[in-house]
Order: structure tokens, then C-alpha cells, then sequence
């Protein structure tokens, strides 16, 4: 039987951060399952709620993936090559659905103070040009970024 329920929804945060919408499961994955598909149209401008997916093109999210937070320990991978997100992890109903920001983002319109609390924090998140290799060999990097990167 398949499961017709959306794979997230918006949800409030517990944290007392300034974007406090975030993007939770609404059913079990295992990791490595595809979670939804990339969609979005062709942004003009660069802007915080945008995504790089080539080196010189960045999408408008056309779904509520807009409130896919960054994590510096992240639940998911937005592959931008297969234009779908992936389960980095099990995750349970109600698991936040986060993805590292420098793994699509080249140089961000906006750069802000990460607040995910995890131990491998990298503090200022602005994108993988201004992230240490050492700190990026840790992640998921999508091959646009990849490029940028040699």
C-alpha cells in the first residue's frame, strides 16, 4: 500500500530562534530513502530562502522544503544533481528535516550564526566558500559545489 500522506509539514520551533518555522516528518524513513522531490522555478535573485542547484542557477522552493533548516548535524541531503531529498538518517513522525547549508550554497545571500547546538558546529554558516575543506570532507557536498571547490 502507498503511503499518500505528504512526507513534511511546517511546523512551529521549541527554539527561540528569528526563523522559527521548520520542517518536521510526518512518517517514518530509513536512511537513504528519497523523501520528496526538488521542485521549484528560476530565481532572480539570490536570497535566504533560495537554492543553489548549478553553479550559476538557484531555484525558488515551490513547496513547504522552503523551511528545510540548516543543521550542522543535518537529517537529510538536498541532491541537487537528482533534484530529490534524501534521508541521511532514520527518522522518526515528528523528526525535524535539516540539511547543511554549505552542501548547495557557494556563497549565501545571507549569512547568519548557526543555533543547532551540535558538537560539530561551525558557528557562522555562509556558504562552502568561506568553509574549510577539512570541515566540508564531513558532508554530503552536492557536485556543483564540488567544482567550485578544485
Amino acid at each position: 500500500m502507498v503511503d499518500t500522506k505528504p512526507p513534511f509539514k511546517v511546523s512551529q520551533s521549541d527554539k527561540n530562534i528569528a526563523r522559527s518555522l521548520r520542517l518536521v516528518a510526518t512518517r517514518e524513513f530509513k536512511e537513504g530513502d528519497i523523501i520528496s522531490k526538488i521542485e521549484g522555478k528560476p530565481a532572480s535573485d539570490i536570497c535566504y530562502h533560495t537554492v543553489q542547484v548549478d553553479e550559476d542557477k538557484h531555484i525558488e522552493l515551490t513547496n513547504d522544503l522552503t523551511y528545510c533548516n540548516h543543521s550542522c548535524e543535518p537529517t537529510t541531503i538536498l541532491d541537487t544533481t537528482r533534484m530529490v531529498v534524501v534521508a541521511l538518517k532514520d527518522l522518526k513522525e515528528g523528526d525535524e528535516l535539516t540539511f547543511f547549508y554549505p552542501s548547495s550554497e557557494w556563497d549565501m545571500a545571507e549569512s547568519f550564526n548557526c543555533a543547532c547546538g551540535s558538537s560539530q558546529c561551525i558557528h557562522v554558516v555562509k556558504g562552502a566558500k568561506y568553509t574549510a575543506p577539512e570541515v566540508l570532507s564531513r558532508y554530503f557536498i552536492n557536485e556543483h559545489i564540488r567544482k567550485q571547490l578544485e
